[in-house]
C-alpha cells in the first residue's frame, strides 16, 4: 500500500473533482484553500472537514436555506396548521410557533419539533392538569373544601381542630412511650450495656450510680413545651428517687444563666421554663467533676472512649 502524501502549505482548489483526487493521494489532515462562493473570502480547512465551497459562517446559512425558516414565531390556530408547516419543509428543529392555550388563553411559544410530538393546543400546565384529572377522576379542590367545611362544623375552626389533634397524638405517645423514644441524630453516641448515651458525661454518671448501687432510670419520661404554637418534646437524662436530672455543660448557659443553644446562640427559655416547672435538677461542670474523676481513677483516662459509636440513627 502506497504511503499518502502531506504538504505543509495548503493546496488551492477550484472544483469538486480536485477534492476527490486529493482524498486518494493525500492524508485527511491535508489543508486545502478555496474562495467562499457566498462572501468571496479565502477559507482554509482540513481535507476531512471540507463540505463545500462555503466558509464556516456561510455554510450554516446555506444548510439552513434548504429548509424554510422564519425568525419570528409563526402563529397557528389549530394542530393541522402545525402539520402543514412541516409539510411545507419548515425546519422543525429551529422554527418556533406560537398559539393561544384553549383553557387558560395564554400565549405559548414552542419549537415546532416539540409541538408535533404532542399536538395539543394546551400549555404545559394545562397539559399536566388535564392528564392528572383523567388519571384520578377526582376534583381534589372540592374534596379539600368539603373536608374543611366538616372540620369547621364539628370543631368550630381549624385551629381548635389542630389543638385537639395534637393532644390526642401526645396522649398516644404517653401511652406507648417506648415506641416513641426519640431517635439519636448525633454522630457521637455511646453504647454501654444496651443503653445509648448522648455524651461521655452521661455515661460517667450512669456508671458511677451503678457502681454505688444507686437506683437510676435513663430518659424516664417525656415532657412537652410549646414554641411558636408548635409542641416540642424533651427527655430528661435521668431519674433518681423521683428526682429528674439533666446534665448540661456550662456552654449551654449564658452570663445570666439562661439556657441557650451553643451552636447558634439562640435562647431556649421555653425549655428552661419546662425544666423548672418539673423541678429538673441540672448538673453543670462543677458538679460533674466528681463523677468524671471517679471514672478516671478507677477505669483509666480513655475508658469512656471505648464505648463511643460512629453511627447515625443508632436508636431503632
Amino acid at each position: 500500500m502506497n504511503k499518502k502524501l502531506f504538504q505543509e502549505n495548503p493546496i488551492w482548489i477550484d472544483n469538486i473533482s480536485q477534492i476527490e483526487n486529493l482524498k486518494i493521494d493525500y492524508i485527511c489532515k491535508q489543508r486545502v484553500s478555496f474562495n467562499c462562493k457566498t462572501c468571496k473570502k479565502i477559507n482554509t480547512v482540513q481535507l476531512r472537514y471540507f463540505t463545500g465551497f462555503h466558509c464556516t459562517s456561510c455554510g450554516i446559512k446555506y444548510k439552513r436555506c434548504k429548509h424554510l425558516y422564519e425568525p419570528k414565531p409563526i402563529f397557528i390556530k389549530n394542530e393541522l396548521e402545525a402539520q402543514e408547516l412541516k409539510n411545507k419543509n419548515y425546519n422543525i428543529y429551529t422554527q418556533y410557533i406560537t398559539f393561544n392555550c384553549e383553557n387558560c388563553k395564554k400565549s405559548q411559544n414552542i419549537l415546532l419539533q416539540y409541538f408535533l410530538q404532542r399536538p395539543k393546543m394546551l400549555c404545559e400546565t394545562c397539559k399536566r392538569l388535564n392528564t392528572y384529572s383523567k388519571k384520578t377522576d377526582i376534583d381534589y379542590k372540592l374534596k379539600y373544601q368539603k373536608a374543611l367545611q366538616t372540620i369547621c362544623q364539628k370543631y368550630g375552626d381549624f385551629k381548635t381542630y389542630e389543638e385537639q389533634r395534637q393532644k390526642k397524638v401526645q396522649k398516644t405517645r404517653d401511652k406507648n412511650y417506648k415506641n416513641y423514644k426519640r431517635h439519636g441524630l448525633s454522630h457521637n453516641k455511646y453504647l454501654f450495656e444496651n443503653e445509648y448515651f448522648d455524651s461521655s458525661w452521661e455515661l460517667a454518671f450512669w456508671i458511677y450510680c451503678k457502681d454505688h448501687n444507686i437506683s437510676i432510670e435513663h430518659e424516664p419520661c417525656c415532657l412537652t413545651y410549646t414554641v411558636n404554637n408548635k409542641i416540642h418534646r424533651y427527655f430528661p437524662d435521668f431519674k433518681i428517687d423521683n428526682q429528674l436530672i439533666e446534665i448540661k455543660g456550662d456552654q449551654f448557659f449564658d452570663k445570666n444563666d439562661n439556657l441557650r443553644n451553643p451552636f447558634n446562640g439562640k435562647l431556649c427559655l421555653e425549655k428552661q421554663k419546662c425544666m423548672k416547672e418539673n423541678q429538673v435538677k441540672i448538673l453543670k461542670d462543677a458538679q460533674m467533676r466528681t463523677y468524671l474523676n471517679y471514672i478516671k481513677d478507677n477505669y483509666g483516662k480513655n475508658y469512656l472512649k471505648t464505648f463511643k459509636k460512629e453511627e447515625k440513627n443508632v436508636r431503632g
